[in-house]
């Protein structure tokens, strides 16, 4: 039971294989519609009615500075080596800005400034600017300067991407705890995935983890209209749940009545996920005195109630 974002243009498909492929089951997280593969758009317009700003001061729920905006990338094709680059957006030191810019009140194109004057960062990028068709508010690009077939990055989470919102659009989905092994490595040796780097793995706080800023995320998720998809970081649901009306023989719950002879005189079957009204089997056993094998077994179609529902222990 997981949370993942998807900050990528291309669509994850993981499998969960079972010896036969016909029992094969597949989890999808959406593409990030919010970008391409070699750009990304901050969806967060700035505000202001004369001039556009935008207020990166303070810290965020997680307590690191606004200010400071963090891409992870990879380079070289094979994307098995991911590195961290980040600038402070309300630095002067790369940018003879005037006037200087403040962490409370900064300008967009003062980012684009800081961003192409930094020496490390605007080796691997460019910022621009784009005016929305309103031509109400200006919108902040981020492109890479490489071919996206050796060049691989998303913005991360947090930090000034709080107010920014480069991953504003990028899905958000609840699948097995399994896929973990498929998210972006982030350079510890022992923490390792399989190489698939397709996913973030998100850790709400509320749920045990270590992020608050991922709970936003969750809550605030959208689809690809920006539509709410109504997600909960406070719920979630157990690998088994998620397999709803999608497994059916392969992953099974029983609940059993026993009689006073400590014999099964009933079963109850139904696969894993079900929930009220859902199809069951009713399974019966009856038994001539006391003898411990039935005489009778029946099975018929049982349309579940909330007292059949069992939970894994």
């Amino acid at each position: 039971m997981a949370y993942f974002q998807n900050p990528f243009l291309t669509e994850f498909r993981g499998n969960w294989v079972l010896g036969d492929r016909q029992y094969s089951i597949t989890f999808v997280c959406p593409p990030n519609n919010g970008r391409s593969d070699l750009l990304v758009n901050a969806w967060n317009p700035p505000t202001g009615d004369e001039i556009e700003v935008y207020d990166l001061s303070g810290n965020d729920a997680d307590g690191n500075p606004k200010n400071t905006l963090n891409v992870r990338m990879s380079t070289g094709g094979t994307f098995d080596h991911w590195a961290n680059i980040s600038v402070d957006l309300t630095s002067n030191t790369y940018a003879n800005l005037n006037p200087a810019p403040t962490e409370s009140e900064i300008r967009p194109d003062q980012i684009v400034s800081i961003i192409n004057s930094d020496p490390i960062f605007s080796s691997f990028f460019t910022a621009s600017l784009h005016q929305s068709q309103s031509g109400k508010n200006t919108r902040l690009v981020l492109r890479q300067k490489q071919d996206a077939l050796r060049v691989k990055f998303f913005v991360l989470n947090g930090q000034a991407e709080t107010v920014l919102g480069f991953n504003a659009r990028a899905r958000v989905v609840q699948m097995p705890s399994y896929f973990a092994k498929c998210k972006v490595w982030g350079g510890d040796m022992t923490a390792r995935t399989d190489g698939t780097n397709a996913l973030v793995l998100l850790d709400p706080d509320n749920l045990g983890g270590a992020l608050i800023v991922d709970n936003d995320i969750i809550d605030n998720a959208v689809d690809a209209k920006g539509d709410s998809l109504e997600l909960d970081s406070t719920t979630m649901q157990e690998d088994w749940e998620l397999v709803a009306g999608r497994a059916s023989g392969l992953f099974t719950f029983k609940s059993l009545t026993i009689d006073g002879d400590d014999r099964i005189t009933e079963v109850i079957e139904y696969p894993a996920g079900a929930i009220v009204g859902d199809l069951g089997r009713k399974i019966q056993y009856t038994y001539t005195s006391t003898n411990t094998n039935p005489d009778q077994v029946t099975e018929i179609p049982y349309t579940l109630t909330g007292g059949d529902l069992v939970t894994p222990p």
